[in-house]
């Protein structure tokens, strides 16, 4: 995964990407033109990734613990 200039001095983000969100958006724009009724399409967003930015951390003088690292998607150091 890739974290671009938006995220930097971010301490902690846990988000989806927004690749998978506009690939998301236009499956239920497609369904609802289709007919679909938008109250019987159920939200999908399940592709959630965890950053932690140590950099930040450190400047702000902050700890982060290892169960949190443990989970991280990706560290920024």
């Amino acid at each position: 995964a890739s974290i671009g200039k938006d995220k930097e001095g971010i301490l902690i983000t846990y988000s989806t990407q927004h690749k998978f969100v506009a690939g998301q958006a236009a499956r239920l724009a497609h369904q609802i033109l289709q007919g679909e009724d938008p109250r019987n399409i159920p939200a999908e967003i399940t592709n959630f990734h965890l950053y932690v930015n140590l950099q930040t951390a450190n400047k702000l003088g902050l700890t982060i613990p290892e169960s949190i690292l443990a989970q991280a998607d990706r560290i920024i150091r």
